[in-house]
């Protein structure tokens, strides 16, 4: 995606300058006109644009990696705190219902649909799909 904006900004700055040049060239040519300053400053003019919006480019990006670093961070540490509370709570569990569990989850596991379907029958409830 970089890559495709660096592109769009070289055709966006340069695309009058390389149909000026191929236009003035056989009119220079024919003309004999050795005077081409002007043609100069605006390619440097357009190369100053350029490098301008490159860097724009490039500070987005550096943004863009520094807000996902951030996100990151938020992330972990949200997770690091859940994992706390979880820890807590089971904890705070009785041991037969903490034995319970493990069973359950060396039982069910991998599928969880039929551990829902388990705790319904016992229950007497309905599984809604």
């Amino acid at each position: 995606m970089l890559t495709l904006k660096k592109i769009w900004a070289f055709i966006k700055s340069y695309w009058k300058p390389i149909l000026l040049i191929v236009a003035i060239i056989p009119i220079a040519l024919l003309l004999r006109e050795k005077d081409i300053s002007y043609i100069k400053e605006y390619l440097k003019k357009k190369t100053k644009l350029y490098k301008k919006e490159l860097d724009t480019i490039e500070k987005s990006k550096i943004d863009l990696e520094e807000k996902k670093l951030l996100e990151n961070q938020k992330f972990e540490q949200a997770k690091i705190e859940l994992e706390e509370k979880y820890n807590m709570k089971f904890d705070e569990l009785n041991k037969t219902e903490q034995k319970r569990i493990q069973v359950l989850t060396k039982e069910y596991g991998e599928s969880p649909q039929k551990y829902i379907e388990k705790i319904a029958k016992e229950r007497g409830w309905e599984v809604i799909e």
